[in-house]
């Protein structure tokens, strides 16, 4: 009886455990999502103050590649001190630029990402080409408000590097979601969308089933443990 009761309060627990483990990646995913929302709204701003609008990378002029839009953004985002100590002129990966290489950016990953914290990379991508918001390299405010501006990945690269996802390899599936099941999706209006699948569903199963399920195991356990007094 004792290893039943205790085989019946083990599955309680696991149960529990996969619906707590099943909430907290739905909450890293909105959490991911909110640092999506601050990357447009710093975009956003830029675009107030420099009329031409962001561009997806600098150019030198032989039309090298020099700078992300990532570092351009850094004053809006208050990292105003680095941005100013980072040579535009020269390439991201210049010997001088090259000192900054090692410094992490908190808001440039996702919280659900494995090596947030340890490496200088970004999960934020903007999605660019053809029937995009950057089809020409800088920031068209002509593009509709359902056009995707930003996506997350778990593909990474250095936040510092001028490179993004084509719309071409984003359909090809070159850029998976860095959550399992869920992917993010932001907005020129400054809106983030979280796909999830059949998210009214997952969420009451999440919330209230579980935890259900859970409480009338360990009940069925309490009961059996219950001692038994025979009739005289």
């Amino acid at each position: 009886m004792q290893q039943i009761k205790l085989c019946i309060i083990w599955l309680a627990a696991i149960i529990l455990m996969c619906g707590y483990q099943a909430q907290a990646t739905t909450d890293r995913a909105t959490a991911c999502a909110n640092n999506m929302r601050q990357l447009v709204i710093a975009i956003l701003f830029y675009n107030v103050d420099n009329p031409e609008g962001l561009p997806a990378y600098t150019i030198d002029e032989n039309g090298e590649r020099l700078h992300s839009w990532r570092t351009l953004i850094l004053p809006y985002m208050e990292q105003r001190a680095l941005y100013d100590k980072i040579r535009l002129g020269e390439p991201w990966d210049s010997e001088y630029n090259q000192q900054f290489h090692d410094v992490i950016i908190s808001f440039y990953q996702c919280l659900s990402a494995p090596e947030r914290g340890n490496a200088p990379t970004t999960n934020y991508f903007l999605l660019t080409g053809e029937g995009t918001v950057f089809e020409d390299r800088h920031f068209s405010a002509s593009a509709g408000k359902d056009t995707i501006l930003l996506i997350e990945s778990a593909r990474t690269v250095h936040w510092m590097s001028p490179e993004d996802v084509t719309a071409e390899n984003f359909v090809a599936g070159l850029a998976p979601p860095v959550t399992p099941n869920h992917r993010n999706f932001a907005f020129p209006d400054g809106s983030v969308e979280i796909i999830r699948p059949t998210s009214s569903a997952f969420n009451l199963f999440v919330t209230v089933i579980v935890p259900a399920i859970a409480v009338v195991i360990l009940a069925i356990a309490i009961f059996i443990s219950l001692p038994r007094h025979s009739k005289q």
